[in-house]
Order: C-alpha cells, then structure tokens, then sequence
C-alpha cells in the first residue's frame, strides 16, 4: 500500500545501496539500454550513476536506437562501457552502424562483442554474424588507415574477448 512516490524512493534506495556495494568492491553493473524505442532506455541519466559511483564499471548493454548517447557515455567517463550484445540478433544493420559509429571515436578498451543468446544455434548465429560484421569494418578502416594485418587481429581479439577479460576479471585473453 505504498503511494507511487514512496515506490520512486524505495527503488531508488534499493539502486543506489546495489551500486554503492559494486562501486566499494570494483564490481561490473549491467544496464540494459535501448533495443526498443522507449524514452525510458535512454543511457544519458547514467552519466549520474557513473560520476557518483565512479569504481563501478557500467556497462551499457544493446544500446539500439541510442547509439550516439551510449558512444558519448563510454567516451566521457573511464568507467562506462558498452557491449554490442543482441545487435547481431536484432538486425546486423544496428552492428554495422555501431561499428561506423564507434570505431575510431571510443577507446577500443571500452567495448565488447558478446551475444544475448537463448540457445546453441542462436549464439552461433549471433557470433558468426559479429565476426562478420566485424571484419567488413575492420577492413573498411585498414583500407583508410592502412594499419596492419596484426593490428586488425589484435583488435579483433580485444573486442571479441580480450575487454570482456579485462571489464570482468574472468577469462583469459586470446593470444595473438
């Protein structure tokens, strides 16, 4: 029997006490954004989250329709990332226009190429459809910036594995 801005406050005591514990213990927070048009899957209000809690990483998950927003969060504050997971699944448009979008504009380190899966085959499909998309832009940008064979493979290996080892702490890296 609670009124609506006793709710508003319970939830937000409930996020922040969640985000203070992950900020003390260097932990990742997980935000679902965008994938459907909702103005309520902004990422922009994290930018608070991030400045207060500024030893939690957050990473932003999906981010379509916000590519732009999300790509500005990533870039302003060292403790934002972003993972494409789902945009191949979605439509491989939205990860080709991420790809166009962020490469060359947020630091490599800042995100990675998971997949949102439900099955086997969808996370086959998923990962296969990233690695193309993602070789048609690594390709796009060594033909404009004629960086290395090697250095196409390293940044492979950092957004398909290796920030994922480094934003969570488990894994290991992908040798080149």
């Amino acid at each position: 029997d609670l009124s609506k801005q006793e709710v508003k406050r319970f939830q937000d005591w409930v996020m922040h006490t969640l985000c203070e514990l992950a900020n003390q213990r260097k932990w990742p927070h997980q935000v679902h954004v965008g994938t459907h048009n909702h103005p309520h899957s902004n990422p922009l209000p994290l930018q608070k989250l991030a400045s207060r809690y500024p030893d939690q990483k957050i990473i932003m998950l999906h981010c379509w329709p916000y590519l732009d927003e999300a790509g500005f969060l990533a870039q302003a504050h060292p403790n934002v990332y972003i993972d494409t997971c789902w945009q191949p699944i979605l439509n491989p448009d939205f990860l080709k226009k991420s790809m166009d979008t962020w490469l060359g504009y947020i630091p490599l380190s800042k995100w990675t190429m998971s997949n949102d899966s439900t099955s086997v085959e969808m996370a086959t499909v998923a990962s296969m459809i990233s690695r193309r998309v993602l070789g048609e832009a690594l390709s796009k940008k060594q033909k404009q910036s004629g960086i290395s064979d090697a250095e196409l493979r390293e940044i492979a290996a950092q957004l398909l594995n290796n920030n994922a080892v480094d934003i969570y702490g488990i894994g290991s890296y992908y040798p080149l």
